[in-house]
């Protein structure tokens, strides 16, 4: 029997918006709509990655830089510690000129399936979750916030 992902996504523009703030990378292309219902395909290859960016909404043109970092992603042919900072090298020559300020949280995973092993990197508060065969939810990431580190202190209390 093939080894197989089931990858569902979909995306929806916060209230307010004029521009999607998220962009996502499915393994195949980078989306960024206004609305996108959801849609469920099976990855077969043996190894590939996955990824969302959520722009920071105070930041400027976020859209610009949540789609970059995604067309940065899709291009990457393996998920290492460097990926983000090449990410954010790549991003700030690209958007410093015309979009300087424009930020985005990041998320991506690079799935090996015939290893059954999986590397996730991950900024900001996009998270990465692991959905099982019975609908359980488990987060695998952590927030980088000042929030996240307030209640992590306060858990430790």
């Amino acid at each position: 029997m093939n080894k197989f992902c089931e990858i569902t996504f979909c995306q929806q523009i916060g209230s307010n918006q004029q521009h999607n703030q998220d962009a996502l990378f499915n393994g195949e292309q980078v989306f960024q709509y206004k609305l996108k219902t959801a849609e469920t395909r099976l990855e077969t290859r043996p190894r590939f990655i996955i990824g969302i960016a959520d722009g920071i909404s105070n930041s400027n043109h976020p859209e610009k830089a949540s789609k970059s970092a995604m067309h940065l992603l899709s291009r990457t042919a393996k998920l290492s510690r460097q990926t983000i900072n090449h990410v954010q090298a790549a991003l700030s020559q690209e958007l410093a000129e015309d979009y300087f300020g424009s930020s985005t949280t990041f998320v991506a995973a690079e799935i090996d399936q015939t290893t059954g092993q999986t590397k996730i990197i991950s900024v900001g508060d996009s998270r990465a979750y692991l959905i099982d065969t019975q609908g359980t939810w488990k987060q695998l990431t952590q927030d980088h916030s000042i929030l996240s580190e307030l209640l992590d202190g306060l858990s430790d209390k």
